[in-house]
């Protein structure tokens, strides 16, 4: 024996409330991904903020770590010139002493 399926009478009210009941729903699940988007907002500003101060250091510290190296290189600069020369004056003495010390005989030739 087969069951007859009991069919609901369709009125204009209860269309009218289930559209109310699905605007209110839409309403609400938009109202809620606007906060979780005004929150996920909140957190990408914050970590722009982060990285921009971040960001800076790294600028600063950069900055001064070039101004000390451009001390030093200016510092040694000059010292490199006198050791240059100083290589110099050493290779000529050498080149005498050995001249000498061949012409006294302790060097054979």
């Amino acid at each position: 024996m087969k069951q007859k399926q009991k069919t609901e009478k369709v009125s204009l009210t209860s269309i009218s409330k289930s559209i109310d009941d699905l605007a209110v729903a839409t309403k609400n699940g938009f109202d809620e991904m606007g906060g979780e988007l005004r929150g996920f907002q909140n957190e990408m500003t914050d970590f722009r903020k982060k990285t921009e101060i971040t960001l800076f250091n790294l600028d600063s510290h950069a900055r001064t770590t070039n101004e000390r190296l451009n001390a030093i290189e200016k510092i040694l600069e000059p010292l490199m010139l006198v050791s240059g020369a100083m290589q110099h004056e050493l290779r000529e003495h050498d080149r005498r002493l050995l001249h000498v010390e061949q012409k006294v005989g302790l060097v054979n030739k």
